[in-house]
């Protein structure tokens, strides 16, 4: 090997050599580590009225705002928000600490996934806090290392850091949704009325609430069901269902092609007009109490109202597999007609 070729071996190995310095070099003061990441933010966090979250691009995931009834996501027509998430964001923000100093080079924050979050091919995340009378400087977070730490920097200084915490900030606007819609119990539900647009109409119910399976209503003659308790998983329909999204809702703006309506032995009775948007599934809800249930409870109705003050004007996103058992049809139940034979 001549001398030439040894040059640039050895230049290449000093630039490398520089490159690691740059990004590992550490805190300019030897008591930064486990001082405060963002002190600023701890003192005030109770004043913050909205934060806004962007992503690569400048593109904004989400504001979220914060008023005396609680959080809400203006990107969602100011639908509730996971309030725990965001305090549990917030509050790993605010007590986060430093574990080490890393790079102060803007050339180099990609590597830490720290790049200007106005750059098109950005990784990380930003955060920015309102009112801007608060001076609050914005947080980039970049990536995480490990399971507990994550790469950070504060907007209004080049110093990149090292902290020890990953907080859960999504990247996605869904995410900071309150999930949670419906929550009724199979074991409460009577029956299950299932009109489709097109005519077609399933029946399920029960007659008393230990019957082990639903029994179906109309069954065509020569058919016979799957097995005898296919129809229990439509009684669990709406236990603990949650949204994958969420829009308002005005009637007219979509048309329903099914309308399940959930009875159960307490006297609640829950409707849900499904529409197909985009070849997805959404859902309308109302909930009422059943006139002809003699002694509804305070409970129930208090319930019924609960449901309404949360699914009015609303239409909700569902996952695929659940929008489907609320739109079944009755061959849907059935064994093939060649088996049934």
């Amino acid at each position: 090997m001549n001398g030439r070729a040894l040059g640039i071996i050895g230049g290449a190995f000093i630039v490398l050599v520089a490159i690691a310095f740059l990004l590992e070099r550490p805190a300019p003061s030897s008591n930064m580590a486990d001082s405060a990441f963002a002190p600023q933010l701890k003192e005030q966090l109770n004043e913050v009225e909205a934060v806004v979250i962007r992503k690569r691009g400048n593109e904004i995931v989400a504001t979220l705002n914060r008023s005396e009834s609680g959080w809400t996501v203006a990107e969602r027509d100011d639908y509730r928000a996971d309030t725990a998430r965001i305090r549990a964001a917030l509050s790993q923000l605010a007590d986060a600490t430093i574990v080490e100093a890393k790079t102060a080079n803007p050339e180099l924050f990609d590597r830490l996934g720290l790049e200007d979050i106005a750059n098109a091919q950005a990784n990380g995340l930003s955060i920015g806090f309102l009112p801007t009378a608060l001076g609050l400087p914005g947080i980039v977070l970049g990536n995480s290392e490990g399971t507990s730490y994550r790469y950070a920097r504060l907007t209004d200084g080049a110093q990149s850091y090292l902290i020890n915490v990953d907080p859960d900030v999504a990247s996605d606007t869904a995410q900071w949704l309150l999930p949670e819609i419906i929550d009724v119990r199979g074991q409460r539900v009577e029956r299950i009325l299932i009109q489709h647009a097109d005519g077609e109409r399933v029946d399920v119910f029960k007659a008393a609430p230990d019957q082990p399976n639903f029994d179906v209503a109309d069954v065509p003659q020569g058919r016979e069901l799957q097995y005898p308790g296919v129809a229990n998983i439509l009684g669990n329909a709406l236990r603990e269902l949650r949204l994958e999204d969420v829009a308002a809702f005005a009637q007219g703006t979509a048309e329903t092609e099914v309308t399940t309506e959930f009875q159960t032995f307490d006297g609640l009775i829950v409707r849900a007009q499904g529409m197909q948007i985009e070849d997805e599934g959404w859902l309308v809800f109302a909930a009422s109490i059943d006139e002809t249930y003699t002694d509804p409870s305070a409970e129930v109705a208090n319930e019924a109202e609960a449901i309404n003050t949360t699914t009015s004007g609303w239409r909700f996103r569902i996952p695929s597999y659940q929008y489907s058992q609320i739109a079944r049809r009755m061959t849907d139940l059935l064994s093939a007609e060649d088996a049934a034979q």
